[in-house]
Protein backbone atom coordinates (compact mmCIF):
# COMPACT_ATOMS: atom_id res chain seq x y z
CA UNK A 1 0.00 0.00 0.00
CA UNK A 2 1.53 3.32 -1.13
CA UNK A 3 0.89 6.30 1.13
CA UNK A 4 1.17 9.93 0.05
CA UNK A 5 1.79 12.39 2.84
CA UNK A 6 -0.71 15.26 2.91
CA UNK A 7 0.19 17.25 5.98
CA UNK A 8 2.32 16.89 9.07
CA UNK A 9 1.93 18.74 12.36
CA UNK A 10 3.16 18.43 15.92
CA UNK A 11 0.10 16.29 16.67
CA UNK A 12 -0.25 13.95 13.72
CA UNK A 13 0.52 13.10 10.11
CA UNK A 14 -2.15 12.47 7.46
CA UNK A 15 -1.71 10.38 4.31
CA UNK A 16 -3.71 9.67 1.17
CA UNK A 17 -3.98 6.20 -0.25
CA UNK A 18 -6.10 4.54 -2.94
CA UNK A 19 -8.41 1.81 -1.69
CA UNK A 20 -8.29 -0.06 -4.99
CA UNK A 21 -12.05 0.40 -5.40
CA UNK A 22 -11.94 3.82 -7.02
CA UNK A 23 -12.06 5.82 -3.78
CA UNK A 24 -9.31 7.66 -1.92
CA UNK A 25 -8.98 7.26 1.80
CA UNK A 26 -7.09 9.20 4.45
CA UNK A 27 -4.96 7.77 7.25
CA UNK A 28 -4.40 9.90 10.32
CA UNK A 29 -1.59 8.74 12.60
CA UNK A 30 -0.74 10.52 15.82
CA UNK A 31 2.80 11.66 16.60
CA UNK A 32 4.35 9.66 19.43
CA UNK A 33 5.98 12.74 20.95
CA UNK A 34 2.71 14.65 21.18
CA UNK A 35 1.58 14.86 24.79
CA UNK A 36 -2.07 14.05 23.99
CA UNK A 37 -1.34 11.33 21.43
CA UNK A 38 -2.17 8.29 23.50
CA UNK A 39 -3.99 5.19 22.27
CA UNK A 40 -7.01 6.28 24.30
CA UNK A 41 -7.07 9.69 22.59
CA UNK A 42 -6.90 8.09 19.13
CA UNK A 43 -9.86 5.89 20.00
CA UNK A 44 -11.81 8.82 21.49
CA UNK A 45 -11.25 10.97 18.43
CA UNK A 46 -12.35 8.11 16.17
CA UNK A 47 -15.55 7.60 18.17
CA UNK A 48 -16.29 11.35 18.27
CA UNK A 49 -15.92 11.62 14.50
CA UNK A 50 -18.05 8.51 14.01
CA UNK A 51 -20.89 9.96 16.12
CA UNK A 52 -20.67 13.25 14.27
CA UNK A 53 -20.69 11.58 10.83
CA UNK A 54 -23.90 9.70 11.66
CA UNK A 55 -25.71 12.97 12.40
CA UNK A 56 -24.26 14.62 9.29
CA UNK A 57 -25.66 11.83 7.10
CA UNK A 58 -29.17 13.19 7.63
CA UNK A 59 -28.23 16.88 7.40
CA UNK A 60 -28.65 18.71 4.08
CA UNK A 61 -25.66 21.07 4.40
CA UNK A 62 -23.15 19.80 6.97
CA UNK A 63 -20.66 17.05 6.09
CA UNK A 64 -17.70 15.33 7.68
CA UNK A 65 -15.25 12.57 6.80
CA UNK A 66 -16.70 9.17 7.75
CA UNK A 67 -14.19 7.18 9.84
CA UNK A 68 -13.83 3.55 8.76
CA UNK A 69 -11.66 1.92 11.41
CA UNK A 70 -8.77 2.19 13.83
CA UNK A 71 -5.27 1.18 12.80
CA UNK A 72 -4.09 -2.13 14.22
CA UNK A 73 -1.35 -0.21 16.03
CA UNK A 74 -4.08 1.83 17.77
CA UNK A 75 -2.33 5.17 17.19
CA UNK A 76 -4.56 6.39 14.38
CA UNK A 77 -7.49 5.64 12.12
CA UNK A 78 -8.70 5.50 8.51
CA UNK A 79 -11.45 7.72 7.10
CA UNK A 80 -13.00 8.61 3.80
CA UNK A 81 -11.61 11.59 1.92
CA UNK A 82 -13.86 14.64 2.11
CA UNK A 83 -13.97 16.69 -1.08
CA UNK A 84 -13.88 20.47 -1.00
CA UNK A 85 -11.76 23.59 -0.90
CA UNK A 86 -10.40 24.85 2.40
CA UNK A 87 -12.15 27.93 3.79
CA UNK A 88 -8.75 29.59 4.11
CA UNK A 89 -8.25 29.13 0.34
CA UNK A 90 -11.75 30.45 -0.36
CA UNK A 91 -11.03 33.60 1.62
CA UNK A 92 -7.93 34.29 -0.46
CA UNK A 93 -9.07 33.32 -3.97
CA UNK A 94 -11.70 34.37 -6.43
CA UNK A 95 -14.21 32.03 -4.75
CA UNK A 96 -14.45 34.71 -2.05
CA UNK A 97 -16.69 36.81 -4.30
CA UNK A 98 -18.96 33.90 -5.21
CA UNK A 99 -19.37 32.37 -1.77
CA UNK A 100 -22.31 33.40 0.40
CA UNK A 101 -20.24 33.85 3.54
CA UNK A 102 -23.26 34.56 5.73
CA UNK A 103 -24.68 31.14 4.81
CA UNK A 104 -21.26 29.55 5.29
CA UNK A 105 -21.00 31.04 8.78
CA UNK A 106 -24.50 29.80 9.69
CA UNK A 107 -23.66 26.29 8.51
CA UNK A 108 -20.38 26.27 10.44
CA UNK A 109 -22.06 27.30 13.69
CA UNK A 110 -24.86 24.81 13.13
CA UNK A 111 -22.35 22.06 12.43
CA UNK A 112 -20.08 22.72 15.39
CA UNK A 113 -23.10 22.81 17.72
CA UNK A 114 -24.17 19.44 16.30
CA UNK A 115 -20.71 18.14 17.23
CA UNK A 116 -21.09 19.51 20.77
CA UNK A 117 -24.49 17.88 21.19
CA UNK A 118 -23.46 14.41 20.04
CA UNK A 119 -20.09 14.30 21.81
CA UNK A 120 -20.47 16.58 24.86
CA UNK A 121 -17.09 18.22 24.26
CA UNK A 122 -15.57 21.02 22.15
CA UNK A 123 -14.43 20.48 18.58
CA UNK A 124 -11.08 21.92 19.71
CA UNK A 125 -9.12 22.25 16.43
CA UNK A 126 -11.69 24.71 15.15
CA UNK A 127 -10.23 27.01 12.49
CA UNK A 128 -10.54 27.91 8.80
CA UNK A 129 -8.12 25.25 7.54
CA UNK A 130 -10.35 22.54 8.98
CA UNK A 131 -13.48 23.74 7.17
CA UNK A 132 -14.09 22.69 3.56
CA UNK A 133 -16.58 24.07 1.02
CA UNK A 134 -17.79 21.99 -1.92
CA UNK A 135 -19.17 23.19 -5.26
CA UNK A 136 -22.69 23.35 -3.80
CA UNK A 137 -21.59 25.60 -0.94
CA UNK A 138 -21.96 22.83 1.65
CA UNK A 139 -19.70 22.96 4.68
CA UNK A 140 -17.40 20.07 5.57
CA UNK A 141 -15.67 19.52 8.92
CA UNK A 142 -12.32 17.73 9.19
CA UNK A 143 -9.82 16.91 11.91
CA UNK A 144 -11.52 17.38 15.28
CA UNK A 145 -8.98 17.06 18.07
CA UNK A 146 -9.50 15.63 21.54
CA UNK A 147 -9.47 18.78 23.69
CA UNK A 148 -6.77 19.52 26.23
CA UNK A 149 -7.36 21.10 29.62
CA UNK A 150 -7.43 24.64 28.21
CA UNK A 151 -10.70 23.87 26.43
CA UNK A 152 -12.33 22.15 29.38
CA UNK A 153 -11.36 24.91 31.81
CA UNK A 154 -13.08 27.41 29.53
CA UNK A 155 -16.21 25.31 29.11
CA UNK A 156 -16.70 24.42 32.77
CA UNK A 157 -19.74 25.93 34.49
CA UNK A 158 -20.42 28.28 31.56
CA UNK A 159 -23.63 28.30 29.52
CA UNK A 160 -22.73 27.58 25.90
CA UNK A 161 -19.23 26.76 27.16
CA UNK A 162 -18.29 24.40 24.32
CA UNK A 163 -19.24 27.02 21.73
CA UNK A 164 -17.33 29.73 23.60
CA UNK A 165 -14.25 27.49 23.83
CA UNK A 166 -14.30 26.80 20.10
CA UNK A 167 -14.99 30.41 19.10
CA UNK A 168 -12.17 31.49 21.42
CA UNK A 169 -9.76 29.14 19.66
CA UNK A 170 -10.94 30.33 16.23
CA UNK A 171 -10.29 33.95 17.29
CA UNK A 172 -6.85 33.02 18.64
CA UNK A 173 -5.77 31.00 15.58
CA UNK A 174 -7.07 33.68 13.19
CA UNK A 175 -5.05 36.35 15.00
CA UNK A 176 -1.93 34.16 14.84
CA UNK A 177 -2.34 33.70 11.09
CA UNK A 178 -3.04 37.41 10.64
CA UNK A 179 0.22 38.38 12.34
CA UNK A 180 2.20 35.80 10.36
CA UNK A 181 0.72 36.65 6.96
CA UNK A 182 -0.35 40.31 6.98
CA UNK A 183 2.85 41.48 5.25
CA UNK A 184 2.88 38.69 2.66
CA UNK A 185 -0.82 37.95 2.07
CA UNK A 186 -2.62 41.05 3.35
CA UNK A 187 -5.87 40.43 1.48
CA UNK A 188 -6.19 36.96 2.97
CA UNK A 189 -5.15 38.17 6.44
CA UNK A 190 -7.82 40.87 6.63
CA UNK A 191 -10.49 38.63 5.12
CA UNK A 192 -9.70 36.02 7.78
CA UNK A 193 -10.34 38.53 10.56
CA UNK A 194 -13.44 39.79 8.74
CA UNK A 195 -14.88 36.27 8.58
CA UNK A 196 -13.95 35.62 12.22
CA UNK A 197 -16.15 38.54 13.24
CA UNK A 198 -18.95 37.31 11.00
CA UNK A 199 -18.69 33.83 12.52
CA UNK A 200 -18.76 35.24 16.06
CA UNK A 201 -21.74 37.45 15.26
CA UNK A 202 -23.52 34.41 13.84
CA UNK A 203 -22.85 32.41 17.00
CA UNK A 204 -24.48 35.17 19.06
CA UNK A 205 -27.76 34.70 17.21
CA UNK A 206 -28.19 31.33 18.90
CA UNK A 207 -27.94 32.86 22.39
CA UNK A 208 -30.39 34.57 24.65
CA UNK A 209 -29.69 38.25 25.28
CA UNK A 210 -28.99 37.49 28.93
CA UNK A 211 -26.24 35.04 27.92
CA UNK A 212 -24.15 37.30 25.70
CA UNK A 213 -22.11 38.93 28.48
CA UNK A 214 -21.03 35.61 29.99
CA UNK A 215 -20.38 34.29 26.48
CA UNK A 216 -17.94 37.12 25.75
CA UNK A 217 -16.10 36.50 29.02
CA UNK A 218 -15.80 32.79 28.18
CA UNK A 219 -14.52 33.60 24.66
CA UNK A 220 -12.00 36.02 26.16
CA UNK A 221 -10.80 33.43 28.70
CA UNK A 222 -10.35 30.84 25.95
CA UNK A 223 -8.44 33.24 23.71
CA UNK A 224 -6.27 34.42 26.60
CA UNK A 225 -5.39 30.87 27.71
CA UNK A 226 -4.18 29.95 24.24
CA UNK A 227 -2.24 33.20 23.90
CA UNK A 228 -0.52 32.66 27.26
CA UNK A 229 0.67 29.19 26.32
CA UNK A 230 2.64 30.44 23.31
CA UNK A 231 6.25 29.46 23.74
CA UNK A 232 9.09 31.89 23.25
CA UNK A 233 10.23 29.81 20.26
CA UNK A 234 6.87 30.28 18.52
CA UNK A 235 6.85 32.24 15.26
CA UNK A 236 4.53 34.84 16.79
CA UNK A 237 5.57 36.81 19.84
CA UNK A 238 2.77 37.21 22.42
CA UNK A 239 2.87 41.01 22.58
CA UNK A 240 2.58 41.24 18.77
CA UNK A 241 -0.28 38.74 18.84
CA UNK A 242 -2.19 40.90 21.31
CA UNK A 243 -1.91 43.89 18.96
CA UNK A 244 -4.08 41.88 16.59
CA UNK A 245 -6.30 40.31 19.26
CA UNK A 246 -7.34 43.42 21.16
CA UNK A 247 -9.25 45.17 18.33
CA UNK A 248 -11.00 41.90 17.44
CA UNK A 249 -12.02 41.22 21.04
CA UNK A 250 -13.18 44.80 21.42
CA UNK A 251 -15.56 44.45 18.46
CA UNK A 252 -16.82 41.11 19.81
CA UNK A 253 -17.48 42.79 23.17
CA UNK A 254 -19.43 45.52 21.37
CA UNK A 255 -21.53 42.94 19.55
CA UNK A 256 -22.31 41.21 22.83
CA UNK A 257 -23.19 44.44 24.61
CA UNK A 258 -25.60 45.56 21.92
CA UNK A 259 -27.90 42.64 22.64
CA UNK A 260 -29.48 42.84 19.16
CA UNK A 261 -27.97 39.51 18.23
CA UNK A 262 -30.83 38.40 15.98
CA UNK A 263 -30.39 41.44 13.72
CA UNK A 264 -26.60 41.57 13.44
CA UNK A 265 -25.35 41.88 9.88
CA UNK A 266 -21.82 41.92 8.56
CA UNK A 267 -22.12 45.55 7.42
CA UNK A 268 -22.73 46.48 11.05
CA UNK A 269 -19.47 44.83 12.12
CA UNK A 270 -17.57 47.16 9.80
CA UNK A 271 -19.32 50.19 11.26
CA UNK A 272 -18.70 49.50 14.95
CA UNK A 273 -16.09 51.85 16.38
CA UNK A 274 -17.31 52.48 19.92
CA UNK A 275 -19.72 51.16 22.51
CA UNK A 276 -22.15 53.05 24.67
Amino acid sequence: MELTRIIESTQSTCYFFNSGQGSRLVVKRFTNEYVHATLIDASREFEALLSFSKICNSHPHVRTARPLGLLTSGDGYVMEQLEGLGLDEVLEGRQYYRANLADVARQIIEGVKMFHECNSEPYADFHAQNILLDDLGQVGFIDPTIPNRFFYETAEDTPNGFLAADIGYWVFSSAVEFVKQVLFRPRWAFRTIHFTLLLTATSLRSLKKSETSDFFLAVFRATNRHALRLKSSHQVKPFILWLALLPVLRIIRCLCQRGQTSEIKMQEVDQIHSCD
